[in-house]
């Protein structure tokens, strides 16, 4: 008689998780697409910034298998986009964290990020940095440093 009771209960509790993560994903799914004006707006992200916008968003949506344009800045991955993980063994966060740390991200950095705008920010920062370094090192040798 136990055992029937734990096999219910386990059963009802498989079928309730089941229903959170289909919940989760319909409510991912009923959203608006962003368009290309309202990523850049809802990101507080310039033109000159969209090609790296939309790297890292698409390594997020990717990660957690969702349309990136669907994605929203306040998207958290404690809440709601850990409960799309949690059904798969957190495999979109290890999916994003290592595409993270091959995009160069550090591990302190990424103990930082909560949000979806998080890894946007942190991601272009990095973005800016290179540049910043590409553009010091062009200059360098433009000057005539080189023996």
């Amino acid at each position: 008689m136990r055992s029937v009771i734990l096999i219910s209960l386990l059963a009802l509790a498989g079928c309730l998780i089941a229903g959170l993560h289909f919940a989760q994903l319909c409510s991912f799914k009923r959203r608006p697409i962003y368009s290309r004006r309202e990523l850049l707006y809802a990101y507080g992200v310039g033109e000159e910034d969209y090609h790296f916008l939309i790297i890292i968003l698409s390594a997020v949506g990717a990660s957690y298998q969702i349309d990136y344009r669907k994605l929203r800045p306040n998207d958290s991955f404690d809440g709601n986009l850990k409960q799309l993980d949690s059904w798969i063994l957190d495999k979109g966060n290890e999916e994003l964290t290592s595409k993270l740390l091959s995009y160069g991200v550090t591990a302190t950095a990424l103990k930082q990020i909560r949000t979806v705008q998080d890894v946007v920010m942190l991601y272009l920062k990095k973005v800016e940095i290179e540049k910043d370094e590409t553009s010091v090192l062009g200059k360098q040798g433009s000057a005539g440093l080189a023996p």
